[in-house]
């Protein structure tokens, strides 16, 4: 007969299983990330629109189906991980530029870059 498992066991068992999946998650990461460059440079200059748009609007359609307002802890824990991907996938977004519109009446530009 086995006897039952400790809450110190348990952890420890718990504690040896998460080293191996944070390596795995960070390792998926990783490898999206690259695909994700990969592509952007693959279509830079091109008519092809890189793979980054359809998988942000992807995202968006997920999040817009899902009640970010539910109890439910597996739509809680899809909530977060749909809007985690949209993090990652959204770093495209530090590479735009923003202009400022200067309406000033002496008609100059607004920004002296």
């Amino acid at each position: 007969m086995v006897g039952k498992e400790t809450s110190r066991q348990r952890l420890d068992r718990i504690e040896a299983a998460l080293p191996p999946i944070f390596v795995e998650i960070e390792a998926l990461r990783i490898l999206f990330q690259l695909l994700i460059d990969f592509d952007l440079h693959r279509t830079n200059g091109t008519e092809v629109e890189p793979l980054l748009f359809e998988i942000q609007g992807a995202l968006e359609d997920m999040l817009d189906e899902l009640d970010p307002d539910t109890e439910e802890i597996a739509e809680q824990i899809r909530l977060a991980a749909i809007a985690s991907a949209m993090l990652i996938a959204d770093r495209g977004e530090s590479e735009v530029v923003d202009i400022e519109v200067d309406d000033a009446p002496h008609g100059g530009p607004a920004n002296d870059d």
